[in-house]
């Protein structure tokens, strides 16, 4: 592996490796600590910043994956760490159960989905690591570690968000649910109304997210509701529904076109009216949840306050257009239960996340200072695995359990083996 999905991220490592077991994990690890080396670890690369850059060793966890076991009367399931949630999906489906709540792509392995908190939508219904009630690890020395919300209750919400800063995971043992259905519908609806009527919209489904193309009018609802059973639905064939790989293709193509930014407010209108229709989708819930990998794209997103999310997108809207930043792609909106994990974004309150995504270079580090300094203002924490500036953040006041993680990290990698010069920004 060369660099990240984007691109943006190139890697030089000297030693790149896939362990077999967790066994070699700690033998690395430890021959590391000896020669003061680094380790990173790299699933499907599908972060946007350099989390997993590593000058030494970066491994990859792809041979420590598959479901391991399951109680299926406390509904927990104990997993490889580097299991794709791709596969999850079937091999839990297959034995009739299923992830609590997905985001819209499954190549992520389990490890550096939770890790970063990557989340879907549902106001009821938290991030991905909020699932998580014991990891197995390896720290900084080589040590294979046990931690779990029974045995370790006051320091266990550091592990399932540290972006690999507390130990490699190796395995994790998580919330499940039985399997479940969902039906979609897909809206389009005016802007203002929509954002007037958000309270009703989050409180007659499950799984609210929004769509919005810049220069428009118009944004697309998605309403998701599960059901225990496959629902009823007419039967539909579109081409250029949004999520289709046939549609994404065009949206790649109308990219390439647009490089002429002049062109984004007009190419943004056509998409919206061509691809925002109402429709009903009915599937397993990770065929509704999940969708094609989109064309590359630079993504920011950011967790403010649920109360803020009016005002907040209100003034995204007029930041955009005011200076004619040329976003051509979505802006994606979704809401996430809180959770007591000491670094989620969603850490002790309901948010909503609001997406600032473009295609291209041009034009996206200005779209980017100016974007930040807007989900900033309402007290917004960035997503971990998406671009932001470290030197904008107030970690320690965003987060009130910074210093103790920090104490944690210093117990577990007293050496710094999994750091970069990423983690060293974000920890400065």
């Amino acid at each position: 592996m060369k660099s990240n999905w984007l691109g943006n991220i190139p890697f030089e490592h000297r030693h790149f490796v896939k362990p077999k077991s967790e066994l070699e994990v700690a033998s690395i690890v430890a021959k590391a600590y000896q020669l003061g080396e680094k380790v990173r670890v790299v699933g499907a690369g599908h972060s946007w910043t350099p989390a997993c850059v590593s000058k030494d060793y970066l491994l990859n966890l792809d041979e420590l994956s598959g479901v391991y076991s399951i109680d299926s009367d406390k509904l927990v399931a104990r997993v490889g760490a580097g299991s794709r949630l791709k596969h999850l999906n079937h091999e839990f489906w297959n034995r009739g159960f299923a992830l609590t709540n997905l985001g819209s792509i499954a190549e992520q392995s389990i490890a550096g989905a939770t890790s970063t908190a990557t989340h879907g939508s549902g106001i009821r219904f938290g991030n991905l690591s909020s699932a998580i009630v014991s990891v197995k690890l390896v720290d900084g020395k080589g040590q294979v570690k046990f931690f779990s919300k029974d045995k370790n209750p006051e320091i266990f919400a550091a592990f399932p968000v540290a972006f690999g800063c507390l130990g490699i995971l190796t395995e994790i043992e998580l919330k499940i649910s039985p399997r479940y259905y969902l039906q979609e519908h897909r809206r389009p609806m005016d802007f203002d109304s929509a954002l007037k009527q958000l309270p009703q919209l989050m409180e007659q489904c499950d799984h609210l997210k929004l769509w919005w193309f810049p220069f428009n009018k118009t944004l697309q609802t998605y309403s998701i509701t599960r059901h225990n059973q496959p629902v009823p639905s007419p039967k539909s064939f579109n081409l250029l529904r949004e999520d289709s790989s046939f549609a994404q293709g065009v949206f790649n193509l109308l990219l390439k076109i647009g490089n002429n930014r002049s062109l984004v407010p007009s190419i943004n209108r056509f998409i919206t009216s061509v691809q925002f229709k109402n429709e009903t989708n009915v599937g397993r819930n990770f065929d509704v949840f999940n969708m094609v990998m989109p064309p590359k794209h630079h993504e920011s997103e950011y967790a403010i306050p649920v109360e803020f999310t009016l005002p907040a997108l209100n003034e995204l809207r007029e930041l955009i257009h005011s200076k004619k930043h040329p976003v051509n792609f979505i802006t994606e909106v979704r809401f996430v239960k809180a959770d007591d994990n000491w670094l989620s974004p969603a850490y002790g309150k309901d948010v909503c996340y609001i997406g600032g995504y473009m295609s291209g270079d041009q034009g996206w580090p200005e779209f980017l200072s100016d974007y930040e300094d807007l989900m900033l203002k309402y007290q917004g924490r960035p997503h971990w695995g998406k671009e932001f500036t470290p030197e904008k953040q107030n970690f320690p006041l965003s987060y009130p359990r910074w210093q103790d993680f920090l104490a944690i990290k210093r117990e577990l990698d007293p050496t710094n083996t999994f750091s970069n010069s990423w983690t060293d920004r974000l920890f400065s």
